[in-house]
């Protein structure tokens, strides 16, 4: 049984490494989940090679031996080979609905823009062109949403093929997260202006009137379209072709987009950062024109002139760059509320922007090595300068006490050549530390670190043990002295007995 399926797996390549190939013959495992589906399967699988052996050993002396065992082995290889095939048609296709959709999307948003452009001279009234543009702009919005619904179905059969028969439970389509995420997004990619029908809103806001069209405001929200394009980042990107896909099955990560993302940021981070500030600065610019625009209208002011576009893109500049020069800037609520996202989002180009030049200032192991080579030849020749100015000073100095004494005149250029000296010295061990690391890598200088730590480590053992020593001998002092105290007093016992004998035969003595 192994030995046909590591056959199957070298067959078909890795498509998704070794760890995936070995979790699908584990889902085909009969003892795991899902057993109505692949008890079918099997026993299908099993019923077609069963016919073409009878039919072989009719034909033949020489029949392959159908043992079950074999069988089932077989009917589990080509299960494999389905599952695998099914997977890979689906991710092509998957491929090609997201990319469907991502042209669908951007066209029916620019054709909107330029009915919105239209709409907007003619005082928000709807020419025979702008209904036929809205139009176009209803029957893309409805392929766009049939597209996102076979997408989503796809991409559950991708991930139901991929986790069936390991110890997960699958949720059926409607109970997954997909149709969830699908309800999301119908929600979103649908709304847009039918034609037909003119409709505006009138607003009271900051002393001013803002009349805003239903037309302008649905344009303005099919602008979140654009996030349909960075999934093809996923599907044309090197990060995520099916070598990627293997590699991180093996080392258990998610070949995903957001992987795919970060892999470009390190490889290409300059494509990344221009994509992202050019991306940025049409959505926000367009978005806040589009509510700036007619609040200027309805309240002149000079100053605030957004029918250009240009001027509606410098606000969003001066503001994800948080400059904030004062010369253009929103007035209405939604316009700051645009102007407040573009800020947030600023924040995160400007971070990408100095990991960037970050890395662009970095040395390579060429210019590094100068770099130390040269940091440690001038560290060399300033430590050999505040030695000799050591040497001076402190020569100077004996000079003056040698000459001088202790008179009181001399005193204070004692002071001050001392007090040149501790400089100096201290100029000296700064510079010879430079020098000593200068040429090191950051490895290397770990390691040298590491060794001056073990000895000074083997040292501070070396006085443990000598303190555990020292202790045992002053136990073994400490236990002598109580001996000896002991037999000191024996002694003095035996010396108070003696004195108390001499005393009685010195009284007898004296009668007698």
């Amino acid at each position: 049984m192994a030995s046909i399926l590591t056959g199957a797996g070298q067959g078909l390549g890795a498509f998704h490494g070794a760890q995936y190939f070995r979790r699908i013959s584990e889902a085909v495992n009969p003892m795991g989940n899902n057993e109505a589906i692949r008890s079918e399967g099997e026993n299908s699988l099993q019923s077609e090679y069963l016919s073409s052996e009878t039919s072989r050993s009719s034909a033949s002396s020489n029949s392959v031996d159908t043992n079950p065992d074999i069988v089932v082995d077989v009917s589990k290889r080509r299960l494999l080979e389905r599952k695998i095939d099914k997977v890979d048609r689906d991710s092509k296709l998957l491929k090609v609905y997201d990319s469907l959709i991502a042209i669908i999307a951007i066209a029916g948003l620019v054709v909107a823009m330029v009915e919105y452009e239209e709409n907007y001279s003619n005082d928000d009234v709807t020419t025979s062109n702008g209904d036929s543009l809205r139009l176009f702009v209803s029957v893309s919005t409805g392929v766009l949403l049939i597209l996102l619904i076979f997408r989503s179905k796809t991409s559950y059969s991708i991930m139901r093929e991929k986790k069936i028969g390991l110890d997960v439970e699958v949720p059926s389509y409607f109970k997954s997260k997909h149709f969830g995420f699908l309800l999301v997004e119908l929600v979103v990619c649908a709304i847009h202006w039918p034609p037909g029908s003119d409709y505006s809103i009138e607003f009271q806001q900051l002393n001013g009137v803002l009349i805003q069209s239903m037309d302008s405001i649905c344009a303005c929200w099919m602008l979140i379209r654009v996030y349909l394009v960075f999934r093809l980042f996923y599907h044309y990107s090197t990060w995520s072709s099916k070598k990627s896909q293997a590699i991180c099955s093996v080392y258990g990560c998610d070949a995903s987009i957001l992987f795919s993302i970060k892999s470009l940021l390190k490889d290409r981070p300059y494509f990344l950062l221009g994509f992202s500030m050019i991306t940025n600065l049409v959505v926000f610019g367009l978005a806040i024109r589009i509510f700036e625009r007619p609040y200027t209208k309805n309240n002149p002011n000079q100053s605030q002139d957004f029918n250009y576009i240009w001027n509606a893109m410098w606000v969003i500049i001066i503001t994800m760059t948080t400059v904030g020069y004062g010369d253009f800037y929103a007035r209405t609520h939604i316009g700051r509320f645009i102007s407040v996202l573009a800020c947030f989002w600023g924040i995160f180009n400007i971070t990408l922007m100095v990991v960037t030049l970050s890395n662009y200032t970095a040395f390579n192991k060429g210019e590094e090595k100068v770099y130390n080579y040269l940091g440690r030849t001038t560290a060399m020749e300033n430590a050999k300068i505040h030695a000799a100015k050591f040497i001076r000073a402190a020569y100077q100095r004996y000079l003056l006490i040698k000459h001088g004494g202790k008179q009181q005149k001399y005193l204070h250029e004692r002071r001050e050549k001392t007090y040149e000296m501790r400089i100096h010295y201290e100029k000296f061990k700064e510079q010879k530390k430079l020098a000593l690391f200068a040429e090191q890598s950051t490895e290397e200088m770990l390691r040298v670190l590491s060794e001056g730590l073990n000895i000074k480590f083997e040292t501070i053992n070396f006085f443990i043990k000598q303190a555990h020593d020292l202790k045992d001998q002053i136990h073994e002092i400490t236990r002598s002295q109580k001996k000896s105290k002991e037999a000191l007093k024996t002694a003095i016992k035996s010396m108070e007995i003696v004195e108390e004998e001499i005393d009685k035969y010195a009284s007898l003595k004296y009668k007698l």
